[in-house]
């Protein structure tokens, strides 16, 4: 039995495809709709975001077992940045769980990490049993957040808002940068050429940015309609207070034509839902015990 880990090659890259959609299929739809989305999503990060640099394969006897992902980001602390490396689609096939591969694999990243002279590792685990897991390794928590909801009212409506489309990536990521800089002492966050994917795989995934003024200030959020029958929607990341929602929440709401929205806004760490993780690879002490925040966007 020959084990390596390695960066993948041109021809590695169908076995790859393969194993991410046996990893990440829904369990709870067999539908070949279902599995066709899957593909269609995998061939659409191959597409854009994929670089043999940052992918990592776990090969048994020339077959292809597990991989990571290793995208550089970077976490601001008290306005200080540190370099960091965000482990995504981690994963492993099922006949070989179970037998500690994720575990020497990830020990691995952390050392090619150190010598490539990063401070953390940070992930999103993708399901709440994972969190239990990564934790074992040594991970902490990063981010949480809470979901709030506002529903329809008679409250005053707005008619002179102007709400348009933001239709390039380097508008969404100015509005999004001067956000996490006034509202968060601690922020993960990647390179900004990485914003470009991050806008494409929001259209992409049926999701909208929108921009409207309060104020003489624009404010942005990213939505996602979840059923025109439920007349519901879903904003995944936004810059306007929950406070403002309740001044202007109705005039969104009546622009969609929508009776509720749901909206995920950050809480302090640990406080309802746990979103991302981190870790120190280096001998730095770094506490990250207040209210932080990673790219909600991206779940």
């Amino acid at each position: 039995m020959t084990d390596i880990i390695c960066n993948p090659e041109y021809k590695d890259i169908e076995q790859i495809k393969n194993m991410l959609s046996i990893c990440f299929h829904d369990d709870e739809e067999d539908s070949d709709s279902s599995q066709n989305m899957d593909l269609n999503y995998i061939n659409f990060y191959i597409n854009n975001l994929f670089e043999y640099k940052n992918c990592f394969i776990y090969k048994r006897n020339n077959n292809i077992i597990s991989t990571i992902f290793c995208i550089p980001s970077e976490i601001y602390i008290n306005e200080k940045k540190y370099k960091a490396s965000y482990i995504y689609a981690a994963c492993t096939l099922p006949e070989y769980r179970s037998k500690g591969i994720m575990k020497t694999f990830i020990e691995y990243i952390w050392e090619y990490d150190k010598n490539r002279n990063y401070d953390f590792s940070i992930l999103v685990p993708g399901e709440k049993s994972l969190f239990d897991y990564y934790d074992k390794l040594g991970y902490k928590i990063f981010s949480s957040y809470c979901i709030k909801s506002l529903e329809l009212s008679n409250s005053i409506y707005f008619k002179d808002i102007n709400i348009e489309k933001i239709d390039n990536w380097h508008e969404f990521l100015y509005f999004r940068n001067i956000y996490l800089k006034e509202n968060f002492k601690i922020y993960g966050k990647f390179e900004d050429s990485f914003y470009n994917y991050v806008y494409k795989e929001i259209f992409f995934t049926n999701g909208f940015i929108y921009k409207f003024s309060i104020l003489n200030k624009y404010k942005f959020f990213v939505l996602y309609k979840s059923n025109d029958d439920l007349k519901e929607m879903y904003i995944k990341e936004t810059n306007i207070t929950l406070e403002e929602f309740d001044i202007y929440g109705d005039t969104i709401l009546k622009y969609f034509n929508v009776s509720k929205i749901f909206i995920k806004s950050p809480c302090n760490v640990g406080d309802e839902e746990s979103f991302s993780m981190y870790k120190t690879i280096k001998d730095i002490s770094v506490p990250l015990k207040d209210m932080s925040y990673f790219n909600f966007v991206l779940d």
